[in-house]
């Protein structure tokens, strides 16, 4: 019972440091993306924690805050999110309070301005979550550790990431408490190398498989499920992208709810910094805005 208590807790609170480190508002009020896609979540959100902070740093920008809107313009007291960095550490510190909860953390980067390491606390639970890297830079391990002060408890997770002789995704083993396999994820690649096909196997049976569809210019475009009992399949988030290729508009359908999805969409700056996220529900009403301030 512990080890379960403690395993939904660590879920959450992953769910809003990744909100945190990658920015995707989306995940505030959505939050079951968090725990499916491997890929996605791993090496795609991995990549684009890099490159925001190498564009802030591009940018000299030491600080970020954010405000949330509701639609008639009046401050949200739900959701605020106040990010500093520092270069000549290379670490960035963000105090956030999403639905009355305060967030810490802090994300420490090495100087090619990757991720390596990431303190993220809640209230009375806590997560440490290291990145490493091979020689060509590619992501190779996830180590994180969660300590809930509450039930007494630790928890450890290991993601090992394997490439072929292409240096393309071959699979990704996950660990507990660096003992138990809990599941082996393996995908299948188009004749570029992008992933088409993530599969979870646990207990040498198949529990989830997910599809992963590209535009003409081999931007992620669409993620689906495939749903293992009646199989249909089910959009999990659809993306379009401006002329550079920056995410202009992000769709995501609510879990086991037919036609109903929540949009997003992405305005920037002329130094490609993302200013406003608006926030739609499907009859096209504006429900939400997100405005980020640099300094």
């Amino acid at each position: 019972m512990k080890s379960n208590n403690l395993l939904k807790r660590t879920i959450y609170s992953l769910r809003n440091q990744l909100l945190i480190s990658c920015t995707f508002i989306f995940l505030l009020t959505h939050h079951d993306a968090v725990v499916a896609q491997y890929y996605y979540n791993d090496i795609i959100a991995n990549k684009q924690t890099n490159v925001q902070f190498a564009l802030f740093k591009k940018n000299n920008i030491h600080s970020i805050i954010t405000q949330s809107l509701l639609p008639d313009g009046t401050p949200s007291p739900r959701f605020s999110i106040n990010e500093t960095i520092n270069y000549l550490t290379n670490t960035a510190q963000i105090e956030s309070v999403i639905n009355g909860i305060n967030n810490r953390n802090y994300s420490q980067y090495d100087d090619s301005n990757r991720i390596i390491k990431s303190n993220s606390y809640t209230n009375d639970l806590s997560n440490v979550v290291y990145f490493f890297y091979n020689k060509l830079g590619l992501l190779k391990e996830i180590e994180t550790t969660t300590v809930d002060s509450i039930w007494k408890a630790k928890i450890k997770e290991n993601h090992y990431w394997f490439y072929n002789s292409n240096n393309q995704l071959m699979k990704m083993v996950k660990v507990k408490d660096n003992k138990d396999t809990m599941s082996v994820i393996t995908f299948k690649l188009d004749s570029a190398g992008y992933p088409l096909e993530e599969t979870w196997i646990e207990k040498k049976e198949v529990v989830a498989i997910y599809y992963y569809y590209y535009n003409s210019e081999r931007l992620l475009s669409d993620v689906v499920r495939l749903n293992l009992k009646s199989k249909k399949l089910i959009p999990e988030v659809i993306f379009e992208y401006t002329t550079a290729g920056l995410i202009r508009q992000l769709t995501k359908p609510e879990v086991g709810v037919p036609n109903k999805f929540t949009r997003f969409d992405y305005e920037y700056n002329a130094q490609e910094l993302n200013t406003t996220q608006k926030i739609y529900n499907k009859l096209n009403k504006l429900i939400g805005v997100v405005v980020y301030n640099y300094k």
